[in-house]
């Protein structure tokens, strides 16, 4: 994991965004040794997206995340235990993880500029 970031009560890592794009891309689950990822039909219309509140019938497609509790949550301590990304906020969580991967080129050479300079 090299980037994680936080929503209401909730944070998704680069690794689980990249999952999630898969399961999204192949209607199917996906899983890696962090989670497991489902994505969520039309039947789960009530499901709720954890970063934007969108129900499942609101929004193209959903992931949820099999047994992974909300921020400082336990599973047993949930009546959901997990939590789901709508396929717009995962656009989004790809788009900052995209924009801060250029930064931080960006940040290093110009860094890399000034020690030359130096």
């Amino acid at each position: 994991m090299r980037k994680l970031i936080a929503g209401p009560g909730v944070f998704i890592c680069d690794r689980c965004i990249d999952l999630a794009r898969q399961a999204d891309v192949a209607d199917d689950c996906r899983a890696n040794d962090l989670t497991t990822l489902v994505p969520l039909g039309l039947a789960d219309a009530k499901a709720r997206c954890s970063l934007c509140g969108r129900r499942r019938d609101e929004t193209d497609a959903m992931v949820h995340a099999l047994g992974r509790p909300g921020a400082g949550l336990h599973p047993e301590h949930t009546s959901d235990a997990g939590v789901s990304i709508c396929r717009d906020c995962l656009r989004l969580c790809e788009n900052l993880v995209a924009h801060d991967a250029r930064w931080t080129k960006e940040r290093s050479a110009h860094s890399s500029r000034a020690v030359d300079r130096a």
